[in-house]
């Protein structure tokens, strides 16, 4: 995601379902519970995190 954000500004909010799928997939894999509203959240937080620390 890192590599996609820094080729194309923007890439990671414009996947954000994508990226939450991948999250979701990851936890049943694991067996571990996974809410996608959830998912959303820390996914933006995340993205908003990234753009402040830059």
């Amino acid at each position: 995601m890192d590599i996609n954000e820094a080729r194309e500004p923007g890439w990671c909010e414009a996947h954000l379902e994508e990226i939450v799928g991948w999250l979701r997939e990851e936890a049943q894999k694991r067996g571990l519970p996974f809410v996608d509203m959830a998912g959303r959240l820390l996914v933006r937080r995340a993205i908003k995190d990234a753009k402040r620390n830059a």
